[in-house]
């Protein structure tokens, strides 16, 4: 690598970048897919907080990350050198390299604060040395669980546990007292097969309340997976709604009033958090991550990987318990102070 983390490289010296040149604070590098981060929300918060402070509003941009190429590249050089600090949003949804690397590079090479949100789904075991090499360049880096923290120190990596900020317009609160149940599921990981145990379930739950029904956010292939069960059992009652359906999103968040995160990662997901910020009562299999932000029976119920029958019964428990329904949904609430943009801002300031 040709910078360590030690090296304070002076952009005057690399480059003619001198700070009458630097005209705005913040560059928001946008490195994810769909809604798992929102730069927006971010770059309207680090501009709230300045204005709170009696301060000169702060001047944030946002760029999209784009795939490498020599016209990217050059757009790069041309914008980083005008902003004082550098923060890239990433989810883990796109290359690492081509997310990553020509941005931090050439914000180390003109001297500036680089900071990296790194909130990917799923675990970190997948990364090699030369991705923890790469994190290194960065001057702060922030995850969303002390599972991701541990794992990064193994490497030697340094990083600050901070929950990610979520538009919390996107997700209004309410108190859920009753269940129907209209069940909510968010699933991307094909080669998961939690999917399949939530209709399993949904199948079990039916059988008591054949009103039961079920809303999927998941890609094609996962719901064609789901379909075949479903089909075979001609079981009806539920939908799916793609990733990138936002309005369709919102809609079923409104409409739902049990959240079930049936992934196996040990990531705590955006949608779980979403789901929690607005009183939806969650059942999620036990993780790290989860384990963190929930105290079962209290904000959420946690259940074992993959038993069908243990979430069909927690299902059923809320529908049979409003007051269990009303103490959850309330508890979970909770969780939106959190989750505020506003504070993330206030912590990077």
């Amino acid at each position: 690598m040709p910078f360590t983390k030690e090296e304070a490289l002076r952009a005057q010296e690399i480059a003619a970048v001198g700070a009458e040149r630097v005209k705005t604070n913040w560059l928001i590098i946008d490195a994810t897919t769909g809604r798992s981060l929102n730069a927006d929300v971010l770059k309207e918060a680090l501009q709230k907080i300045s204005e709170k402070n009696d301060e000169e509003p702060d001047q944030v941009e946002i760029l999209r990350a784009t795939q490498t190429s020599a016209a990217t590249l050059r757009h790069l050089m041309r914008t980083i050198p005008h902003f004082q600090s550098v923060l890239i949003l990433c989810d883990g949804s796109r290359s690492f390299y081509r997310s990553l690397l020509p941005a931090i590079l050439i914000a180390r090479f003109f001297g500036k604060q680089a900071g990296l949100f790194y909130y990917p789904e799923d675990s970190l075991e997948y990364l090699f040395w030369l991705d923890y090499k790469l994190m290194s360049l960065f001057n702060r880096i922030f995850v969303g669980s002390r599972y991701f923290q541990r794992q990064l120190s193994k490497h030697q990596i340094e990083s600050e546990v901070i929950l990610p900020p979520i538009d919390l317009n996107s997700f209004p609160v309410r108190t859920i007292i009753e269940v129907q149940p209209h069940i909510l599921i968010a699933h991307e990981t094909a080669n998961d097969a939690g999917a399949i145990c939530a209709m399993r379930a949904f199948i079990l739950v039916k059988q008591k309340y054949p009103r039961t029904v079920m809303t999927v956010i998941t890609k094609e292939m996962i719901a064609w997976q789901m379909g075949i069960m479903q089909r075979g059992q001609n079981i009806q009652g539920h939908e799916y709604i793609k990733p990138d359906n936002e309005n369709g999103i919102r809609i079923a968040f409104q409409q739902a009033d049990v959240f079930v995160n049936c992934s196996s990662s040990e990531s705590v997901p955006m949608a779980l958090l979403g789901a929690m910020a607005s009183g939806l009562p969650v059942i999620c299999f036990e993780s790290y991550g989860a384990r963190e932000i929930f105290e079962n029976g209290v904000n959420g119920i946690l259940i074992r990987h993959h038993d069908q029958n243990q979430l069909a019964d927690r299902i059923l428990e809320l529908i049979e318990q409003p007051q269990l329904v009303g103490k959850i949904s309330q508890e979970a609430a909770k969780l939106r102070e959190r989750l505020s943009p506003d504070k993330l801002a206030r912590h990077l300031r």
